[in-house]
C-alpha cells in the first residue's frame, strides 16, 4: 500500500463559493480516465462510491474508495489485493455506491 500513495497526486480545484477545495487524482493518466467513466454513471445524489480498478502492470486489483466533495470526485482509500490477473488493459467499475 504505500507504493499506491505515489500513484495519487493532490490538486486544488474550485469548490463552492470559489474556494479551492484539494482533490486527489491518480498519477497515471489512464488509470484517471478508466475511473472518471466509471465515476460519470454513478447518480448524482450519491456521496461515495468503492471502485474496483484492474491494474495489469502490478496483476492485481485496486479496490479504490472515492467520495464526491460538492461536484468533484477524490480519492479517499486504495487497498490493493493481488493474485495473478490476465488482465491485458486497465479498467474501472463501481462496485458499491452509497
Amino acid at each position: 500500500m504505500a507504493g499506491s500513495m505515489q500513484q495519487i497526486r493532490s490538486e486544488l480545484r474550485p469548490g463552492v463559493g470559489g474556494s479551492l477545495q484539494e482533490v486527489r487524482l491518480f498519477t497515471d493518466p489512464a488509470v484517471q480516465h478508466a475511473i472518471d467513466s466509471a465515476l460519470s454513471s454513478v447518480d448524482s445524489g450519491k456521496r461515495g462510491v468503492i471502485l474496483e480498478v484492474n491494474m495489469p502492470e502490478t496483476g492485481g486489483v485496486k479496490g479504490v474508495v472515492a467520495a464526491r466533495l460538492n461536484e468533484h470526485w477524490s480519492i479517499g482509500l486504495v487497498g490493493e489485493y493481488g493474485g495473478k490477473s490476465k488482465a491485458k488493459s486497465g479498467g474501472a467499475r463501481v462496485a458499491f455506491e452509497w
